[in-house]
Protein backbone atom coordinates (compact mmCIF):
# COMPACT_ATOMS: atom_id res chain seq x y z
CA UNK A 1 0.00 0.00 0.00
CA UNK A 2 1.23 3.31 -0.70
CA UNK A 3 -0.11 6.66 0.54
CA UNK A 4 0.13 10.08 -1.32
CA UNK A 5 0.72 13.39 0.06
CA UNK A 6 1.13 13.56 3.67
CA UNK A 7 -1.17 11.33 5.74
CA UNK A 8 1.04 8.72 8.01
CA UNK A 9 -0.14 4.76 8.04
CA UNK A 10 2.05 2.01 9.76
CA UNK A 11 2.78 -0.67 7.11
CA UNK A 12 2.56 1.62 4.23
CA UNK A 13 5.09 2.86 1.90
CA UNK A 14 4.57 7.01 2.39
CA UNK A 15 5.65 9.81 -0.58
CA UNK A 16 5.12 13.55 1.49
CA UNK A 17 5.33 16.77 -0.16
CA UNK A 18 6.56 19.43 1.61
CA UNK A 19 3.62 22.31 1.06
CA UNK A 20 5.29 24.65 3.34
CA UNK A 21 8.16 25.11 1.82
CA UNK A 22 6.07 25.23 -1.46
CA UNK A 23 4.02 28.04 -0.45
CA UNK A 24 7.16 29.54 1.17
CA UNK A 25 8.33 29.39 -2.98
CA UNK A 26 5.38 31.73 -3.67
CA UNK A 27 6.06 33.97 -1.25
CA UNK A 28 9.79 34.25 -1.46
CA UNK A 29 8.96 34.57 -5.89
CA UNK A 30 6.60 37.42 -4.90
CA UNK A 31 8.66 39.60 -2.94
CA UNK A 32 11.38 39.47 -4.97
CA UNK A 33 9.24 41.26 -7.22
CA UNK A 34 8.59 44.04 -5.18
CA UNK A 35 5.41 42.53 -4.01
CA UNK A 36 4.78 43.58 -0.16
CA UNK A 37 0.69 42.72 0.26
CA UNK A 38 0.18 39.20 -0.98
CA UNK A 39 -3.60 37.60 0.08
CA UNK A 40 -3.90 34.26 0.80
CA UNK A 41 -7.25 32.29 -0.20
CA UNK A 42 -7.29 28.73 1.47
CA UNK A 43 -6.76 26.17 4.61
CA UNK A 44 -5.42 28.56 7.15
CA UNK A 45 -5.06 25.07 9.60
CA UNK A 46 -2.35 23.90 6.60
CA UNK A 47 1.42 23.66 6.07
CA UNK A 48 0.83 25.69 3.23
CA UNK A 49 -0.83 28.56 5.42
CA UNK A 50 2.57 28.08 7.60
CA UNK A 51 4.47 28.45 4.92
CA UNK A 52 3.10 31.90 3.90
CA UNK A 53 3.15 33.16 7.37
CA UNK A 54 6.97 32.27 7.80
CA UNK A 55 7.31 33.61 4.16
CA UNK A 56 5.71 37.32 5.12
CA UNK A 57 7.88 36.90 8.39
CA UNK A 58 11.17 36.02 6.53
CA UNK A 59 10.64 39.05 4.12
CA UNK A 60 9.11 41.05 6.82
CA UNK A 61 5.68 42.07 4.25
CA UNK A 62 2.70 43.13 5.61
CA UNK A 63 0.36 40.90 7.25
CA UNK A 64 -3.09 41.80 7.00
CA UNK A 65 -5.80 39.00 8.38
CA UNK A 66 -8.70 40.95 5.85
CA UNK A 67 -6.17 39.50 3.11
CA UNK A 68 -6.40 36.49 4.26
CA UNK A 69 -10.01 33.95 2.99
CA UNK A 70 -9.82 30.80 4.93
CA UNK A 71 -11.86 28.41 3.11
CA UNK A 72 -12.18 24.39 3.43
CA UNK A 73 -13.42 22.07 1.09
CA UNK A 74 -16.81 22.81 -0.37
CA UNK A 75 -17.30 25.82 2.05
CA UNK A 76 -15.92 28.09 -1.51
CA UNK A 77 -19.51 28.06 -3.06
CA UNK A 78 -21.19 29.75 -0.67
CA UNK A 79 -21.88 33.58 -1.24
CA UNK A 80 -20.15 34.71 1.78
CA UNK A 81 -16.97 32.66 0.90
CA UNK A 82 -17.42 34.98 -2.39
CA UNK A 83 -17.83 38.10 -0.42
CA UNK A 84 -14.68 37.38 1.27
CA UNK A 85 -12.20 37.07 -1.47
CA UNK A 86 -13.99 40.32 -3.23
CA UNK A 87 -13.06 41.80 0.19
CA UNK A 88 -9.53 40.55 0.62
CA UNK A 89 -8.74 41.93 -2.43
CA UNK A 90 -10.22 45.32 -2.14
CA UNK A 91 -7.12 47.90 -3.20
CA UNK A 92 -7.94 51.23 -2.15
CA UNK A 93 -5.35 53.84 -3.31
CA UNK A 94 -1.92 52.02 -2.10
CA UNK A 95 -3.48 49.47 0.54
CA UNK A 96 -4.71 45.91 -0.07
CA UNK A 97 -2.89 43.17 -1.83
CA UNK A 98 -1.30 42.90 -4.98
CA UNK A 99 -0.61 39.44 -5.11
CA UNK A 100 -2.84 36.61 -4.34
CA UNK A 101 -1.49 32.76 -3.48
CA UNK A 102 -4.21 30.45 -3.82
CA UNK A 103 -3.57 27.13 -1.84
CA UNK A 104 -4.80 24.48 -3.97
CA UNK A 105 -5.66 23.59 -8.26
CA UNK A 106 -9.67 22.55 -6.06
CA UNK A 107 -9.98 26.19 -5.24
CA UNK A 108 -8.79 27.79 -7.72
CA UNK A 109 -11.34 26.89 -10.12
CA UNK A 110 -14.10 28.35 -7.83
CA UNK A 111 -11.60 31.40 -7.54
CA UNK A 112 -11.16 32.04 -11.00
CA UNK A 113 -15.61 32.05 -11.16
CA UNK A 114 -15.24 34.48 -8.90
CA UNK A 115 -13.13 36.76 -10.18
CA UNK A 116 -14.25 36.74 -13.71
CA UNK A 117 -17.51 37.58 -12.54
CA UNK A 118 -16.39 40.40 -10.37
CA UNK A 119 -14.11 41.48 -13.71
CA UNK A 120 -10.99 41.03 -11.88
CA UNK A 121 -8.26 40.07 -14.24
CA UNK A 122 -4.71 38.23 -13.87
CA UNK A 123 -2.15 39.48 -13.73
CA UNK A 124 -3.25 42.69 -15.26
CA UNK A 125 -5.36 43.42 -11.66
CA UNK A 126 -3.11 41.01 -9.34
CA UNK A 127 -0.42 38.75 -9.70
CA UNK A 128 -1.11 34.82 -8.94
CA UNK A 129 0.68 32.10 -7.32
CA UNK A 130 -0.95 29.01 -7.64
CA UNK A 131 -0.20 25.69 -5.44
CA UNK A 132 -0.92 22.38 -7.56
CA UNK A 133 1.73 21.70 -10.45
CA UNK A 134 -0.88 19.77 -12.63
CA UNK A 135 -0.51 20.30 -16.40
CA UNK A 136 -4.05 21.62 -16.50
CA UNK A 137 -3.08 24.48 -14.91
CA UNK A 138 -1.14 26.19 -17.30
CA UNK A 139 -4.07 26.19 -19.10
CA UNK A 140 -7.13 27.17 -17.36
CA UNK A 141 -6.62 31.14 -17.97
CA UNK A 142 -6.08 33.31 -21.09
CA UNK A 143 -2.62 34.02 -19.34
CA UNK A 144 -0.50 30.71 -18.03
CA UNK A 145 -0.23 30.37 -14.24
CA UNK A 146 2.80 30.47 -12.17
CA UNK A 147 2.37 27.29 -10.13
CA UNK A 148 4.40 25.38 -7.35
CA UNK A 149 4.52 22.14 -5.98
CA UNK A 150 5.95 18.35 -6.45
CA UNK A 151 7.35 17.72 -10.07
CA UNK A 152 4.44 15.08 -11.37
CA UNK A 153 6.66 13.11 -13.14
CA UNK A 154 9.22 12.65 -10.33
CA UNK A 155 5.86 11.79 -8.12
CA UNK A 156 4.64 9.41 -10.54
CA UNK A 157 8.27 7.74 -10.41
CA UNK A 158 8.93 7.30 -6.56
CA UNK A 159 5.48 5.72 -6.34
CA UNK A 160 6.24 3.22 -8.93
CA UNK A 161 9.36 2.27 -7.29
CA UNK A 162 7.68 2.31 -4.11
CA UNK A 163 5.07 -0.15 -5.59
CA UNK A 164 7.51 -2.41 -7.47
CA UNK A 165 9.80 -2.67 -4.73
CA UNK A 166 12.82 -1.15 -6.16
CA UNK A 167 14.05 -0.14 -2.37
CA UNK A 168 17.04 -1.01 -0.07
CA UNK A 169 17.60 -4.95 0.05
CA UNK A 170 16.50 -4.49 3.96
CA UNK A 171 12.67 -4.39 2.59
CA UNK A 172 11.82 -1.03 4.80
CA UNK A 173 9.02 1.02 3.68
CA UNK A 174 9.62 3.70 2.09
CA UNK A 175 9.20 7.22 3.36
CA UNK A 176 9.87 9.77 1.15
CA UNK A 177 8.95 13.47 1.14
CA UNK A 178 8.94 15.31 -1.84
CA UNK A 179 10.54 19.11 -2.86
CA UNK A 180 8.65 21.27 -4.59
CA UNK A 181 9.19 23.66 -7.71
CA UNK A 182 8.26 27.22 -8.57
CA UNK A 183 7.22 27.71 -12.48
CA UNK A 184 7.11 30.68 -12.83
CA UNK A 185 4.58 31.99 -16.00
CA UNK A 186 2.79 34.81 -16.84
CA UNK A 187 0.74 35.27 -14.35
CA UNK A 188 3.10 37.06 -12.11
CA UNK A 189 4.71 40.48 -12.77
CA UNK A 190 6.44 43.23 -10.69
CA UNK A 191 4.73 45.01 -7.92
CA UNK A 192 5.64 48.42 -9.15
CA UNK A 193 2.57 47.34 -12.31
CA UNK A 194 0.07 47.43 -9.38
CA UNK A 195 0.88 51.08 -7.72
Amino acid sequence: MLLMGGAELEGTHRIAVDRKDAVLKAVEHLAGLGHRRIAFVGDTTSEKFTGYTVGLLQHQLEYNAESIVHILGREYYYEETERQIVRALARDGKSGPTAVIVDSQGLLFPFIQTIRRHKIRVPEDYSLVVYDNVPEVEHLTDVPLTTVGPNISTMAEQAIRSLIGDNDASGRWHDITLPTELIVRQSTLPAEVYQ
